[in-house]
Parts: structure tokens; C-alpha cells; sequence
């Protein structure tokens, strides 16, 4: 039996066991992709993993500076208090004051 009738075998027990689950078999396809990828083109996953792990330090600093307020850092959060800014002076009343002597 070749390797890949080995690996077609293996994922289809796999199927077989998961059915029920989708996301046990959304899991189950992303690792039969890799693992495709890995026998066919081993440099295309050290780039997409490379990829993954650029994207995933990007989330944690965006998360990070959400949560220690960094609003000048981070666009979405910046955006997000320039428009309260805004909605806050919509609501203010001009007012004329007097001062009598």
C-alpha cells in the first residue's frame, strides 16, 4: 500500500468517526489541506505558515493595545472614539450666558 493510499485510508476512518461533528471535520479537511500541501509544494506551507503567524502576531498587538487603551495606535480604535467625539458634540447646547454688573 502506497503513502498516499495510507493517507486516504487513515482520512476516510477519520470521516467515518467525525460525521456528525462539523467542527471536527472543518478541523479534519484543514489538516488534509496541509498535509496535501506539505507532500506536494513544502515550500507553499513554509510560506502560509510563516503567513498564518504574521497574521496571528498582528491579532494578539491589536488585541493588546485594545485592551491597554492604545487608542492613537490602532485604527479601528481610533476611528471608534473619534465618532463618540463626534456624537458627544452633536449633543451639546449652546448656551448664552449674561453677566449683569
Amino acid at each position: 500500500m502506497t503513502t498516499t493510499a495510507q493517507l486516504n485510508t487513515a482520512l476516510d476512518r477519520e470521516i467515518w468517526k467525525m460525521r456528525n461533528n462539523t467542527e471536527a471535520m472543518q478541523k479534519m479537511l484543514e489538516a488534509a489541506r496541509l498535509i496535501r500541501m506539505m507532500y506536494v509544494n513544502p515550500t507553499a506551507l513554509a510560506d502560509f505558515e510563516a503567513e498564518q503567524e504574521q497574521k496571528a502576531e498582528a491579532e494578539a498587538e491589536r488585541q493588546f493595545r485594545s485592551l491597554r487603551g492604545c487608542w492613537a495606535d490602532d485604527p479601528e480604535d481610533a476611528e471608534l472614539m473619534e465618532s463618540a467625539i463626534r456624537e458627544a458634540r452633536e449633543q451639546d447646547v449652546v448656551r448664552e450666558i449674561t453677566l449683569d454688573d
